[in-house]
């Protein structure tokens, strides 16, 4: 099983990989610069090549980056959104520098607009922070939203701007936020239904990532709250289909379950394990 969990970068990128070795992980998620906010710290050359050498030595597979959460590409404000466009493609080139395999971001948000309008606001934001990254390489991800009226509540959202902004995208399915959008993948039938229609609109293998998180808000409540493995309204029972759902058993699975007590990594990533059939 390919399993990892999102990992710290203080005190230097090199941090995230050793961490995930010392837990006897394959792959790993971290943030490359603050989450919460729009300036960066310079990747220094030594910090780089550090990285890079870790994640070569343990053959850690993928690393993925998650962009900031002050992005929104659907936003309907003009500067907000022009903000975005140039934030996105910083921590594309970010990303590619540090040699992660894919970046995943989040959608965003724009009220009650409509969704159709904003999934092409989405679209031409990407079609402009490409070329301002000029980067090659890096697999690009949509993650679903945890609201089903949200752009990117939907897994047809996702599929639509995979299909349509090209072979470099894909999508993120974190489970939590599926759980409270309202798919009840507790029923495997459901999950396989919802993977068939990402693969008829995007086509196959769109998605690349898979976090995986149970849920303290119940189904369809619209509340983004990752839970510990077992612990949460998703349960055993949903995880277990996600884990051994022949479309996704083979994906990088990336916990963003909470760190708290202390060595909660561990026991999350032995409970995964456990469900693998």
């Amino acid at each position: 099983m390919n399993i990892g969990f999102h990992a710290g970068i203080g005190g230097g990128l090199v941090k995230a990989p050793l961490e995930i070795t010392k837990a006897g992980c394959t792959t790993f998620q971290i943030f490359s610069k603050s989450p919460q906010q729009w300036a960066a710290s310079i990747l220094t050359p030594e910090n780089i090549s550090l990285f890079r050498e870790a994640v070569k030595k343990h053959k850690l597979y993928p690393v993925v980056v998650h962009t900031s959460y002050l992005i929104n590409l659907a936003s309907l404000n003009k500067e907000l959104y022009e903000k975005s466009i140039t934030a996105f493609s910083d921590e594309i080139i970010r990303a590619e520098n540090i040699g992660a395999d894919y970046i995943t971001t989040h959608i965003g948000s724009c009220g009650e607009c409509d969704k159709k309008a904003a999934l092409e606001r989405v679209f031409n934001g990407v079609s402009k922070a490409l070329p301002l990254s000029r980067t090659l390489n890096i697999g690009i991800l949509f993650e679903n939203s945890s609201k089903i009226n949200s752009p990117g509540g939907e897994f047809k959202d996702l599929a639509f701007l995979a299909g349509k902004c090209g072979k470099r995208f894909g999508i993120t399915l974190d489970t939590c936020h599926a759980f409270a959008a309202g798919y009840d993948f507790r029923n495997k039938k459901l999950l396989e239904n919802c993977l068939k229609e990402v693969e008829e609109i995007a086509g196959r293998e769109k998605i690349k990532v898979v976090h995986l998180n149970d849920s303290k808000g119940d189904l369809g409540t619209g509340l983004d709250r990752h839970e510990h493995l077992g612990k949460g309204k998703f349960g055993k029972e949903g995880l277990n289909n996600i884990i051994n759902s022949p479309s996704l058993r083979n994906l990088a699975f990336i916990l963003e379950t909470p760190k708290e007590p202390e060595g909660s990594d561990a026991v999350n990533v032995a409970y995964a394990r456990k469900l693998q059939a």
